[in-house]
């Protein structure tokens, strides 16, 4: 309890920079904890391996799919990813399933919303428990 009091602490009396100028991640500086935050900065850092490879569009999705470049061993191999992405819904989905599995947004999506031009990101991708400005009953 005493390490969460201090991270909490940390949260609300420090920022790690913005390093790019996209509103989305000033959305989640301002929302996520600092641990989360660093996590997904790593994500949007990591989208400079990636690609848009091809579009697909029909009435309501639109599917990208997305290479990373992965490093294995010495090499590096080319990995393919399926971003949907439902403007009308506001939802955007991936098969590697980061954000089903972490909570944040992984690269491939971070790639698709700024090919998109979507800079304002839904409040349903910042988890309740991910967030600084939630009071912890075990914190109190």
């Amino acid at each position: 309890v005493e390490k969460e009091k201090l991270a909490d602490f940390a949260c609300f009396n420090s920022r790690v920079p913005c390093k790019n100028r996209y509103e989305f991640e000033k959305q989640f500086q301002d929302a996520f904890t600092i641990d989360k935050f660093k996590k997904f900065m790593d994500e949007f850092a990591g989208k400079i391996y990636c690609g848009l490879s091809s579009v697909k569009e029909n009435i309501a999705l639109v599917e990208f799919l997305v290479y990373e470049d992965v490093k294995v061993w010495e090499s590096s191999k080319r990995v393919i990813f399926k971003v949907i992405l439902n403007e009308e819904a506001n939802e955007v989905k991936c098969n590697c399933r980061l954000f089903e599995f972490r909570g944040i947004l992984c690269r491939h999506i971070i790639l698709v919303l700024i090919e998109k031009q979507i800079f304002r990101i839904s409040e349903k991708y910042i988890f309740r428990r991910w967030r600084k400005d939630i009071k912890r009953c075990h914190t109190k």
